[in-house]
């Protein structure tokens, strides 16, 4: 490392050999030194050992840390992020945090810079009872910190146990602002404040939404009036069920929106029409069971191309995940829904079908699943 005079940017396989006799050499050797990303960080001695190495290292010289994979990581290394880098630290990607190493990042708190958090758990259930780390963080300041997170712009929470509850808090703060929110979750905890709470981050461009829980329809009505505030969206991922009149709604209130994911139960022709309502859209992915016609496609792509085809639908890219077999597209109508949407808009179509296991039984039964078909 002594000889790397240059080095700027470090990713390793394990951080495990990190330790304070590293970071002093980096500090000595590599003055330009910012950034730090470990596949795995394991060992009894781990978090120690982190901690020495960011503590040897200049002070607020390192702007991006992430650990991507398994790891042991918690109270001595956030404390040593917080007390050697809190003016620099901008980037921070955390994953299979253990449930013990959640109510710690609260010693975080003094990262005033921070504009992208992500934080991933994956190994469940060493606290106790489900959610109760996510509640520990509460008690113990993380929504304080999460709210006054001035610069924050990205928040991506992944399957952290509780992290409804500390979202409801978090996101109805004035002084946060994000553009981007992701959340995965893994609980059963999510409810209308929690989905009221989303609507408060009127400034986001880009909105993850994924729940464990199956509830279809009206259900997710609250998070559909949050949606519908957010005005500045442009790339929204739901994998939650949609009805048709949902659909319409959103596409109706989000000028801006060019990218459009989402779920639900027997989608036809009859929603098409709504995706002509927002006059940015470029890519819609319809995970839905679907039972579309080839007319009501290509009269969609027609009506996108009305500008010309060179507008901003241009490259248009529509996906349809789950169409029923009871109506699958013939190879012909396929390729001629493919070379329409490649004339007249330069995009892509690609479909896939929801078929049985067993591809004898002609018959739609409770077996059935989903599953893609190359034709």
């Amino acid at each position: 490392i002594v000889r790397l005079t240059t080095l700027r940017s470090l990713t390793l396989r394990t951080g495990s050999i990190l330790d304070q006799r590293v970071g002093q050499a980096i500090r000595e050797s590599c003055p330009s030194f910012r950034e730090l990303c470990c596949y795995f960080c394991l060992g009894d001695e781990g978090d120690g050992k982190m901690a020495g190495f960011l503590l040897a290292l200049g002070a607020n010289t390192l702007e991006r840390f992430g650990v991507i994979s398994s790891n042991h990581l918690g109270r001595q290394t956030f404390a040593a992020l917080a007390g050697q880098h809190p003016k620099s630290l901008k980037m921070l990607h955390l994953a299979s945090l253990g449930d013990a190493a959640v109510p710690h990042l609260r010693l975080l708190s003094q990262c005033a810079v921070l504009e992208s958090l992500s934080l991933e758990c994956y190994r469940l259930g060493e606290g106790g009872a489900p959610g109760e780390p996510g509640r520990r963080l509460v008690r113990a300041g993380g929504a304080g910190w999460l709210s006054n997170s001035r610069s924050l712009a990205t928040l991506c929470i992944d399957m952290l146990p509780g992290m409804t509850g500390l979202l409801s808090s978090v996101l109805v703060s004035d002084r946060l602002r994000l553009k981007t929110l992701s959340v995965n979750l893994n609980d059963d905890e999510v409810d209308d404040a929690f989905f009221a709470a989303i609507g408060r981050q009127t400034a986001l461009e880009d909105l993850f939404v994924l729940s464990r829980t199956d509830p279809y329809g009206e259900d997710f009505e609250p998070l559909v009036r949050s949606i519908v505030k957010c005005k500045e969206l442009v790339r929204l991922m739901l994998y939650n069920s949609l009805t048709g009149g949902q659909v319409r709604e959103i596409c109706a209130s989000l000028p801006r929106l060019e990218k459009f994911r989402f779920d639900g139960e027997h989608m036809s022709d009859a929603i098409l029409p709504h995706l002509l309502l927002t006059p940015r859209l470029n890519s819609v992915d319809v995970n839905a069971t679907s039972c579309f016609t080839t007319d009501g496609i290509r009269d969609l792509i027609r009506r996108l191309a009305e500008d010309g085809g060179r507008g901003a639908h241009h490259g248009f890219a529509l996906s349809i995940s789950s169409q029923l077999r009871t109506h699958r597209f013939t190879k012909d109508e396929e390729a001629a829904i493919e070379a329409e949407i490649r004339t007249k808009l330069g995009g892509t179509f690609s479909v896939g079908y929801w078929v049985s296991i067993d591809e004898e039984d002609e018959s739609i039964s409770e077996e059935d699943e989903f599953v893609f078909v190359d034709d």
